[in-house]
C-alpha cells in the first residue's frame, strides 16, 4: 500500500509539472469533467487588484483553464475512488464496493410545514380532477439510497436513517386511502428481496437500470389499463459506452456499458408530433384495446427520461413535460384541464420542490379551476 501511494504521488507531481510548457504553446483545459462552466475572469481595476477576493477569483479562473485539467481531475477522482484520498467532490458520496450516491439524497428537503401544504393542496387538486373525470396518478420514485443501501459508507449511515424516517412519514400520509398515489418503494424493495444479487439501479448513476424501470412501467401502465404491459415486447436495441452521471460528477471520465431498450409492439406505431428539450408529444396508432385512450399528460422527472421511448408506445396521445418547464408555463393549468389522464412522476429528493413549483403552488389551484370552467363553457 505504501509503495502504491508513492507511485501515485510521483505521477501526480509529474502531471502537475507538465502544464507549464503547454501554456507557452497556447493550450488550455476546461471544467467539463466537473459538469460546470469555468469561472469568469474578474474585472480587475487599479483600486481592487490587490484585494484578496479579487486575487482568489483570478486564481480560480486561471486554475479552471489550466492545461491537462481534465486529466488531473480524472486522476484525482481515481485516487478518491481507490481510497487514496478524501472525496474532493461535494456532490457525490463515494460508497462501498464501487457504489456512488448523489450527496443531495441524504439531505432533508421537506419541512413538516411544507409537507402539510403539499398534502392539502394535492388533495384539493385530486378532488377537482375527480369531479371532472380526469384520472390523477402521483408516482413517487425512491432514491437509489433507499433501494440500494448496501453501498452507503458507514459515516453516512446515521444521516441516511434519519432521512428515511422523514420520507416514511411523507409516504404514509400520501398512502392513506388515496387511490391516486403510487409509491414505488415497496415494489422495488420486494423485487430486491427476491434477488439480492440483482441491481435495480446503476452503481455509478443516479437512476435505475432497465430491471428497475421495467417495474415502474409495468405498475404505471397496468394501473391505467390492466394487463396491458408485456415485458416481452421490450427489446434490447443496442449497447454503447457512457459516462454515467455520478462518475462524471465525481470527476471521472470512465466509460461504462449502457443498455438501450425500445418497445417492439406488433401493430403499434408511434408518431412524434412535437419534440424539444422540455416537452415531447407523441401519438401511438394501433388497435384501441392495446392503447391507453385519450390524452395523457405526464409531468416527468429524470427517471422517466432514462427510457422515454417505452411509455410512448402505450398511450394514444402522450404529452411529456419536464417538471422544471411545467412550472414556468402559463398554460400548464390548461394542459391539465384538457387531459383525460394526468400523471406526475417525481423522485423522493425532489418531491416537495417539484410539488411546490407545480400542482401544489399557490396559484395552480385557482388557475386549474378557471381552466376547467372555461373548458365546460366551451363544450356547452
Amino acid at each position: 500500500m505504501k509503495n502504491d501511494r508513492s507511485i501515485f504521488a510521483c505521477l501526480f507531481l509529474l502531471i502537475l509539472m507538465l502544464p507549464a510548457p503547454l501554456v507557452l504553446l497556447g493550450l488550455r483545459g476546461d471544467t467539463s469533467m466537473e459538469a460546470r462552466s469555468a469561472s469568469d475572469y474578474p474585472k480587475l481595476a487599479l483600486t481592487s487588484i490587490l484585494k484578496p477576493e479579487e486575487l482568489q477569483s483570478l486564481s480560480n479562473a486561471l486554475e479552471d483553464r489550466m492545461p491537462l485539467r481534465s486529466h488531473l481531475v480524472n486522476f484525482r477522482s481515481l485516487l478518491a475512488h481507490s481510497g487514496f484520498s478524501a472525496n474532493p467532490f461535494h456532490q457525490v458520496v463515494i460508497g462501498k464496493n464501487g457504489w456512488l450516491y448523489l450527496a443531495e439524497t441524504f439531505e432533508s428537503h421537506c419541512t413538516p410545514d411544507e409537507h402539510a401544504i403539499v398534502w392539502n393542496r394535492i388533495t384539493e387538486v385530486a378532488e377537482i380532477l375527480e369531479e371532472c373525470d380526469i384520472k390523477l396518478l402521483l408516482i413517487l420514485v425512491p432514491d437509489k439510497a433507499t433501494v440500494h443501501p448496501e453501498g452507503i459508507p458507514e459515516w453516512m449511515g446515521e444521516t441516511h436513517l434519519a432521512n428515511i424516517v422523514m420520507k416514511t412519514a411523507l409516504q404514509n400520509g400520501l398512502e392513506e386511502s388515496r387511490d391516486w398515489f403510487i409509491d414505488m418503494s415497496p415494489v422495488l424493495e420486494q423485487a430486491r428481496s427476491r434477488n439480492q444479487n440483482e441491481n435495480l439501479y446503476h452503481k455509478t448513476d443516479t437512476h435505475w437500470n432497465w430491471t428497475g424501470a421495467r417495474l415502474f412501467f409495468e405498475r404505471l401502465i397496468n394501473e391505467l389499463q390492466p394487463d396491458l404491459f408485456d415485458p416481452s415486447e421490450i427489446r434490447l436495441a443496442f449497447e454503447k459506452p457512457a459516462n454515467f452521471d455520478l462518475d462524471r460528477l465525481s470527476g471521472s471520465a470512465i466509460q461504462r456499458p449502457r443498455k438501450y431498450y425500445f418497445p417492439d409492439r406488433s401493430g403499434i406505431k408511434v408518431v412524434p408530433e412535437q419534440e424539444s428539450q422540455y416537452m415531447v408529444v407523441t401519438s401511438a396508432r394501433g388497435p384501441a384495446n392495446r392503447l391507453i385512450p385519450g390524452r395523457t399528460l405526464i409531468i416527468r422527472d429524470s427517471f422517466w427520461d432514462s427510457y422515454p421511448n417505452i411509455g410512448a408506445a402505450y398511450f394514444q396521445q402522450l404529452t411529456s413535460i419536464h417538471s422544471d418547464h411545467a412550472s414556468v408555463r402559463p398554460d400548464f393549468p390548461e394542459m391539465v384541464a384538457r387531459s383525460d389522464t394526468f400523471v406526475v412522476e417525481v423522485v423522493e429528493r425532489n418531491f416537495c420542490r417539484t410539488m411546490l413549483k407545480t400542482i401544489a403552488s399557490e396559484h395552480f389551484l385557482g388557475a386549474l379551476s378557471q381552466a376547467i370552467d372555461h373548458k365546460r363553457e366551451s363544450s356547452d
